[in-house]
Formats: C-alpha cells, structure tokens, sequence
C-alpha cells in the first residue's frame, strides 16, 4: 500500500544551495536549522503523508507479515506509519538521492527504519544527501525522534516483550516504532523525521545527526555499550500514554546498540539503558513509576509537547503572552528527595527553544543560593506555542527540564505571565487523516489520536527568595522593522531557507510570512536573498 514517487524540478533546491552557500561563506562560525510550529505548507504538501527510505526497511515484516508466515508484504516501518494515519511511499536509493528540498518538503513525515539489523551504516544514503533533507525538517518546525537500536529485527526474532506474533498481535518494538512515527510526524504542515541507528555503529561522532539541532553540526556522540536489557522511559508526550511502557522495551537481550554519550539541549532523552554497568550519564523520573533513575540515553526526541520530571524544574510550566513581549523562566535545580530537599546553587543551566516560532533562541544563567535562576527572551517569532528545553550538569549527570509557552495576537497593554502551576499535557496535535488527494495517492482512513491521561505533577518545592535572569541571546525581530545593524549565521540561514521553502509567494496567500519579505514588496522571490546577503554576518555571537 505505497506509491511511485516521480522526483521533478530543481529550481527551488539550487535558489537554496546558492543562498546557504553565499551566507555560509561571509563567516566561518557554527551554524544550524530551526524547529517549531509549521508554517504554511507549501502548496505540493499532502497531510498525513509519509516516505521511507526502502533501503532501510525489510518488506514482510509486518505483524501478519510474510516474514512471521502471514501474507503482508509491508515493513514493519510502513505498517506502523500506516496505522498511525499517514499514507506512505517508499523510495529506492537512487530516487531518494535525486530528490530535491522541494520533493521532501512535499510529506508530513520521513522515515529512516532498521534494515533488521543490516550493515552499516544502514543510513547511508540519507547521510549522503543529509544536506538536502535536513533544512527541510529544520525550516518547518517538525519534530524528531532519534532510536539507538535495532526495532525491526526484535520485532521479529524477540527478546523480552518485543517480539510480535502473527496470533499475538503487536509487540514491544512495534508498538516503539508505533509511537515513534506518531511523535515524528505529529505536527500538521511541517515535515518530521524518524531515524533508526539500527545495529550500525558510525561514531564516536553521529554525523547522520548533524543536521538536525538548532546548534549546528557535531552535537551527538555516540557509544557502542555492552548489551543492556533494563530500560526506563524518562519522557513523555501526548499520545504515549497507554501506547508504550518501560516494560515494552526492556529484556530485548540488546535493547540498546548505541549509547548517545553527548546530545543538544534541544533533544530529550526518551530512554535509558539503566544496566549497572552502563554509564551514568543522565537522570530523570520513570514515568510509569515517578521514581528517579539513572543511565545512558539511546532514544531522544525534539519537539513539541514533550515533559520531563527530574531534580531540575520550570516554572511556570505554561503561560500565554501577547506576541512581542517578554516571558521568564524560573530553574530550580535540588538534590535529595522528601524532605531532605537541597538546593543545588552555582551550576549553569542552559536553555533553548527547540520548537515554536521563537525556534533557535537559547540562552544560561546560573543557579545562585536557593538553586534558582532565570531566562528571559522576547516573543518576536509570532503566535504559537514554544517548546523550552532545560539542561544541568549536576557532578557529570544531565537532567532536563521543560515548559511552554504561548503567544497569542499582539502587544495591547503591558502584559504579565498567566502562569498554570500544575502541569499538564501540552494539548495534543491531532492531525485529521486526509480524505481525499490526487488519484496516485492511497490514504489509510486509521484516525492519530494523541491523547493522554498522565498528569505530571511536582511535589519538590524551594521557596524562591532571589532570581537571577539573564537576557536570551536573539533578539527581538519584530515585522515590518527597519533592518538589524546585522545577524547571526545561524539567523540567516533559517531565513534563507525560508525563503527558498516559500519562494514566489505574495502577500494575502498563505504560504506567505512577512518575516520573510525582507524588502517588503509583497512577494518572497530573489530580492529578499540580496536584501538578506546585504545584511552584515555578526561575528562575536555565541551559540551558548
């Protein structure tokens, strides 16, 4: 049930690499994507829709797949999507590399799967032309999941409870892949990806990753452990509730190939490997027991609506703002438990915005006395909700922590936070399976719901005396503004790609942004790529 995908034009895909390739080449500083909520879909987009890499899936290993003597031809990877609600399309090598920023921005979801644990490194072809596929993920505001192990091969030769049965129905790591397409691709009009490392090892530098965080290249390392089989998940989002457990990915024999030993602060460990003998790397709630663990991460996502529990807190944990003013953060990092809480002064805490309008905004301060200190940065990107993401190193162990924030209309009177004290699940993106598309295309009619139940609470309080706050790094940049004296690479290359993605739409349409009409003509084409290359390149800004 996948389509011929026919790869066409090349104009949008070269406007883009001139663009990059001319910004790029005024500094040499460190550069990146951004994440956040969709911006208009360009107008080839289909909903719900999905494409795989074929070379990184195995066909018959459905759950009634032929591979487990039933009569379904479909990966495991193309089922799954398929069950989630999105129509798929399955590619070969060579169409995969032909494709240009404007094929891929076309679908809602891209998947690199596990070749039941082929050679590596399985991604191959995706690393090849990363630089064309990335940007597309980065500049839409998709989310991303990241898994350090083999799904496809324990779905079908077991360990624990990940194997299916054609009797017994889904199993562990069906229901893993399940959830994790869901995450990838749940944001309607943008452009999400699943990546599966599978059993290859690249490292120590994960470059198929490169691509893929608002910091840049050279974020993610990655560890070969020894087989680990005690798993926590430490993480959640709407709809994982009920859909997958702790227990579904423990006991798989090897539950975990690859450690990731160093991730960005706008990625969150998903799962631990929590074997004694894995590193130690990182703490947080179980969120099926409330209990802290410890271990190594082989699972993260990045995005929108995730939540996490640990020693270090925000507050508050949501709020509304009018657009264009500024909002504050409060970190609390503690050790202890009960009532032997201890606040946990003089660590950095670093912040980013991993998804959102205000994508690609981060900033630091430092805990003072009570373990507390602040972040504060100007709503400029337009409405929609943020994703803020909060990292410490506490004696060589990270926790996180996050909260949202959204940002409705415009400045009308002098604002304050509308803050909600307990936390609850960032509403759920649900997106509605399409119902009709062109004739080549088969829709699987399966409603996404993503929903949950679980309320993550906080019982672990510091009474704040004293916040320190300090300033986001980006500034405010409102529309329709006299230009900045100058921007950061990093700024101009989301605005390049922007532009590129949204080239030849005029004002009143709606893939048109103002923020990308750079000479405010009306329309984004080739004179808001001089405006942009007009710009001086900031040399002295720091990512962190």
């Amino acid at each position: 049930m996948h389509q011929v995908l026919t790869v066409n034009g090349r104009r949008l895909g070269l406007l883009l690499a001139v663009a990059v390739a001319a910004i790029a080449s005024t500094v040499v500083l460190p550069g990146g994507g951004s994440g956040g909520n969709a911006l208009a879909a360009p107008p080839g987009y289909v909903p719900n829709s999905a494409l795989i890499l074929g070379s990184t899936v195995v066909s018959g290993t459905a759950v009634a797949g032929t591979v487990l003597g039933g009569t379904d031809t479909r990966s495991l990877e193309e089922e799954q999507a398929q069950l989630a609600g999105f129509t798929t399309t399955v590619v070969d090598d060579a169409t995969w590399s032909a494709m240009t920023a404007a094929d891929f921005d076309n679908y809602q979801l891209i998947i690199i799967g596990d070749p039941m644990c082929g050679g590596g490194p399985s991604y191959a072809t995706a690393l090849a032309n990363a630089s064309v596929w990335q940007p597309v993920v980065m500049s839409s505001g998709g989310n991303k999941y990241l898994t350090g192990t083999d799904d496809e091969f324990h779905h079908v030769y077991g360990g624990g409870g990940a194997q299916s049965t054609f009797v017994g129905g889904p199993g562990g790591a069906a229901r893993a892949v399940k959830a994790g397409v869901s995450f990838a691709g749940a944001v309607a009009g943008a452009t999400g990806a699943y990546v599966d490392l599978s059993c290859s090892f690249e490292g120590p530098n994960l470059t198929i990753m490169d691509g893929l965080s608002i910091y840049g290249p050279g974020q993610f390392t990655e560890g070969s452990p020894p087989c680990s089989s005690s798993v926590s998940l430490v993480a959640d989002f709407p709809g994982l509730a009920g859909a997958l457990t702790s227990a579904d990915l423990a006991g798989w024999g090897c539950s975990a190939h690859q450690f990731i030993d160093k991730w960005p602060a706008d990625w969150v460990p998903l799962a631990l490997a929590t074997d004694p003998s894995v590193p130690q790397t990182y703490s947080a709630n179980d969120i099926d027991t409330g209990q802290p663990v410890s271990g190594s991460p082989y699972r993260l996502i990045s995005g929108a609506g995730i939540t996490v529990t640990s020693d270090l807190a925000l507050s508050p944990l949501t709020a509304t703002n009018p657009v264009g003013t500024s909002h504050t953060v409060t970190a609390t990092l503690t050790t202890g438990g009960g009532e032997t809480v201890v606040p946990v002064p003089g660590v950095t805490v670093n912040f980013a915005i991993s998804s959102g309008p205000n994508a690609g905004v981060t900033g630091s301060c430092v805990t003072d006395t009570n373990g507390q200190c602040g972040f504060s940065y100007t709503g400029s990107g337009g409405p929609g909700t943020d994703s803020i993401v909060a990292t410490a190193v506490v004696n060589g162990v990270t926790k996180s922590a996050t909260a949202s924030k959204t940002w409705e209309g415009g400045v009308t009177s002098t604002p304050t936070d509308t803050p909600t004290n307990t936390a609850t699940p960032v509403p759920t993106n649900t997106p509605t399976p399409v119902s009709s598309v062109s004739p080549t295309k088969t829709v699987v009619t399966t409603t996404r719901t993503v929903t949950t139940t679980r309320t993550v609470t906080t019982t672990r309080t510091v009474a704040p005396t004293r916040t320190t706050t300090v300033e986001a790094t980006r500034s405010p940049e409102p529309s329709r503004t006299p230009e900045p004296e100058c921007l950061t690479l990093k700024k101009k290359l989301r605005l390049a790609l922007g532009i590129a993605l949204r080239f030849g739409a005029h004002e009143g349409e709606r893939r048109y942004r103002a923020r990308l009409d750079l000479n405010h003509d009306g329309v984004i084409d080739g004179g808001d790529i001089e405006a942009l290359l007009a710009i001086p390149t900031c040399r002295k800004h720091r990512d962190r």
